[in-house]
């Protein structure tokens, strides 16, 4: 029945993501302790670990995806906030995401003063890497994508600009559709659509 099937995606989902979410960290972590030993000793090895970085990161935003799926199907979502600078938070993100796209040029436009952020870090840097790295798939390596983020009193607001083929009336009716992909995008791109 489509019940039963729900169930095991579900389960599969839950124990595929935490069975690949264990060794993918260690390597990606290791990967970062590695990249920050001296490079000069071995610049061919450091290119590879650089390589390896960038892969890793990818594919701990994928499992974390799956979990993310995982428990919201389930009940199981929570938030864990903590309290930080947004310059240090968005110091972190655009770091981040020059690696996660190193074919774009990053270019943040921040007025944020010392403006402090409860949020859950992780979960917003998932935003993060979600948003932009859609920018960065649906526009030519070499162009802009401009993140703009201004604080006030109350809230933060962040919009990000590209220089990409954008999206029809339709998909943008759409966009927070679990899966959706526009029947027009090209085909090139992979991903979970989320």
């Amino acid at each position: 029945s489509i019940k039963y099937l729900n169930e095991q995606k579900k389960e599969f989902l839950s124990i595929a993501s935490h069975e690949i979410n264990g060794p993918l960290t260690v390597a990606h972590s290791m990967a970062q302790i590695a990249l920050k030993l001296d490079p000069k000793t071995n610049p061919a090895l450091t290119g590879y670990l650089q390589w390896l970085h960038l892969h890793t990161t990818k594919l701990v935003r994928l499992t974390r995806q799956l979990l993310d799926i995982s428990r919201m199907e389930t009940g199981n979502f929570n938030y864990e906030r903590e309290v930080i600078t947004a310059p240090l938070f968005f110091d972190e993100v655009i770091e981040n995401l020059k690696l996660l796209c190193p074919d774009h040029h990053i270019a943040p436009s921040l007025s944020l003063d010392l403006a402090m952020l409860n949020i859950d870090k992780i979960k917003i840097e998932q935003v993060f890497n979600n948003v932009v790295g859609n920018a960065a798939k649906y526009s030519d390596p070499g162009t802009t994508i401009t993140i703009h983020a201004n604080c006030t009193a109350e809230q933060l607001v962040v919009t990000v600009r590209d220089q990409g083929i954008g999206m029809s009336e339709d998909t943008l009716s759409r966009v927070f559709s679990k899966f959706y992909r526009g029947k027009n995008e090209p085909t090139k791109f992979s991903g979970l659509g989320m």
